[in-house]
């Protein structure tokens, strides 16, 4: 997969975050061959678990919002035909007043028209789970996406492959998100 895809898909996450909370009060990337042997790496901070099908490379960035400043903390893992994307963001407390219109703009700001979206929930947490597609020339990568608004925290899962052929490894990255707290 390329990474130009990628960093378009970046963006996408990126705008999740902006515009989703419009309703509140150039690094490279190596690619790894698809693992035989899964080597499962757990992200902690306290709040969440996620497993990953390999090493995450952990990144960290803020941004300056009308409500005040957030830190989006993201991890990606890119392997030679799928990718893995997760990251959190924590919005000022109090802030998120109606979670159903925060994920609703973080729908709308994706830039490719969104083929399913389904209301979920984790346990009683508001969530929508989406399939889009993200191309750049003759290139086109298929998202699959989990956002989940808990509190003042918006979690987005992403597993992203270069065919419209679900592989089970989506479903297990999916459903090895688990609030701790």
């Amino acid at each position: 997969m390329k990474k130009r895809i990628y960093d378009l898909i970046v963006v996408c996450f990126l705008m999740s975050f902006i515009f989703g909370c419009s309703q509140i009060g150039n690094g490279e990337t190596s690619v790894a061959a698809e693992p035989e042997t899964p080597r499962v790496t757990t992200v902690e901070d306290g709040k969440f678990t996620i497993c990953f099908p390999g090493k995450a490379n952990e990144s960290m960035e803020t941004l300056e919002l009308s409500e005040g400043k957030t830190e989006i903390h993201s991890y990606f893992l890119q392997l030679e035909h799928t990718a893995y994307n997760f990251a959190y963001n924590d919005y000022p407390e109090g802030s998120v007043k109606d979670a159903f219109t925060v994920l609703e703009n973080a729908i709308t700001s994706l830039p490719e028209g969104v083929e399913e979206s389904k209301d979920i929930t984790l346990g009683k947490y508001p969530g929508k789970d989406l399939k889009y597609k993200v191309t750049s020339g003759d290139e086109s990568i298929t998202v699959y996406q989990r956002i989940y608004i808990v509190g003042d925290r918006m979690y987005q899962i992403q597993y992203m492959a270069d065919s419209d052929e679900i592989n089970p490894k989506k479903d297990l990255f999916f459903d090895s998100f688990v609030l701790t707290k």
